[in-house]
């Protein structure tokens, strides 16, 4: 019944997870850590999906054991602190050349980030 569905549920998330390689495999990653930022009382950045996507990417039991390794702390606020600087510097652009033109910017490399 529905134990056997979350069983498998579970087994596909870790099967798709093993597949992820490179680019991919980072862009989950720093899903993980963009997550946890959003779970501090003051953070750096917001990114409200990064969970979701680091969990179907990696699987939650996966991103629960990454969460809880001692270098966790420390790759999240590198993140963190990397994605608030590029975000900064974006403001800052876009304020200086006061145009309105500007509707939409892309990153490109940046991995699952879903702060747009």
């Amino acid at each position: 019944g529905n134990v056997a569905m979350q069983k498998r549920g579970s087994l596909l998330r870790a099967a798709r997870a093993a597949q992820l390689r490179g680019v991919e495999r980072s862009a989950a990653l720093c899903a993980v850590w963009r997550w946890k930022e959003a779970t501090v009382p003051s953070p750096l950045i917001i990114d409200r999906f990064a969970k979701e996507f680091a969990q179907e990417g990696l699987g939650p039991e996966t991103v629960d054991k990454l969460s809880a390794a001692t270098f966790a702390s420390s790759l999240q606020y590198l993140v963190a602190l990397r994605t608030r600087l590029l975000d900064d510097r974006l403001v800052a652009w876009c304020c200086q050349e006061r145009t309105t033109s500007i509707r939409q910017v892309v990153q490109l490399g940046v991995g699952c980030d879903t702060r747009a």
